[in-house]
């Protein structure tokens, strides 16, 4: 049995992923009802309910953890010591603590990290070209999180002073606050927005 922790409200809003994992799974002649079982918990980007769904699954008693996004992570690592746990969407899972190096995870929690702090200078240099004579831009910051918050505040503040772009932060923590933040954006006249990589941010796409 597979447990998943998700980060969105359904299996509808995890597409294509969702799919896609039990398309890979059953690739390797895994097939669900037939020889393997999926337990999926979705919290909906409400980071209270992470830890209780972690709690649920590993009650279950699931043979595997698949954690998707840092807060999942982190909330499956607490939950237990012994069931082994697969992370995926984790910014850089060494500086949150959840692995102890690339190389050697160690404990019982290992996965895939999609490291960009070192692309985030190279994406606000091209934004800039892009953009002729962008100087001042806003960047969406989920303060759910303080700790991932500051370094993604500290991570384009510092890329954009080697370009001369001046970068306000604006910190929201939930999808309906999204309005206001963009009529603030039009009103003050910002040249452009930048958008870390985020969990809460992917699930409010289109």
């Amino acid at each position: 049995m597979i447990g998943q922790l998700w980060h969105a409200g359904s299996a509808e809003q995890e597409e294509p992923y969702f799919t896609a994992v039990k398309d890979g799974f059953r690739e390797l002649g895994y097939i669900e009802d037939r020889n393997i079982a999926f337990e999926c918990r979705f919290p909906a980007e409400q980071y209270e309910r992470y830890n209780s769904l972690a709690a649920e699954l590993v009650a279950l008693k699931v043979d595997v953890l698949m954690a998707v996004t840092g807060p999942a992570a982190a909330a499956t690592k607490v939950a237990t010591t012994t069931i082994p746990i697969v992370f995926v969407l984790v910014p850089n899972p060494v500086e949150s603590k959840l692995v102890n190096s690339l190389s050697r995870p160690g404990g019982n929690i290992t996965g895939f990290s999609n490291i960009a702090t070192d692309l985030t200078a190279k994406r606000l240099e091209i934004f800039k070209d892009t953009v002729v004579g962008m100087s001042r831009v806003a960047a969406l910051i989920n303060s759910n999180d303080p700790d991932v918050a500051q370094r993604t505040i500290d991570d384009v503040k510092g890329a954009a002073a080697t370009l001369n772009l001046t970068v306000e932060p604006i910190k929201l923590r939930k999808v309906d606050e999204l309005e206001g933040v963009f009529s603030r954006i039009s009103n003050e006249q910002f040249q452009g927005v930048v958008l870390p990589f985020d969990g809460m941010l992917y699930n409010a796409r289109g």
